[in-house]
């Protein structure tokens, strides 16, 4: 048997290993949490960097009303008035970039 004075260096080391151990799975923790925030900021910043300007050809339409088409998209709206193919455009990016 140890000499109690043996006993209690054990004790204080073993201790000791379990506070490093602990500080060290922190650490882990911390290390995983920093790199989950890092790759969400990396996608936010992929789909920032994918914004571009879409410019819209706006014609009327001999039928009555007007047509807009996009270059390089494949998108297309219509609408009786100008405020009304403002928000149609609107609506299509939605709906083209919402299925992408």
């Amino acid at each position: 048997m140890l000499p109690v004075v043996a006993q209690s260096v054990l004790l204080d080391t073993d201790a000791q290993q379990n506070r490093t151990d602990t500080q060290i799975l922190g650490l882990k923790e911390y290390h995983r949490q920093t790199e989950e925030l890092l790759q969400a900021t990396i996608k936010e910043r992929d789909c920032i960097m994918e914004l571009k300007e879409i410019l819209f050809i706006v014609e009327e339409d001999p039928e009555g009303g007007y047509t807009a088409q996009t270059f390089g998209e494949s998108i297309f709206t219509e609408g009786d008035t100008i405020d009304a193919i403002k928000i149609n455009i609107k609506d299509a990016l939605r709906c083209h970039f919402e299925q992408n």
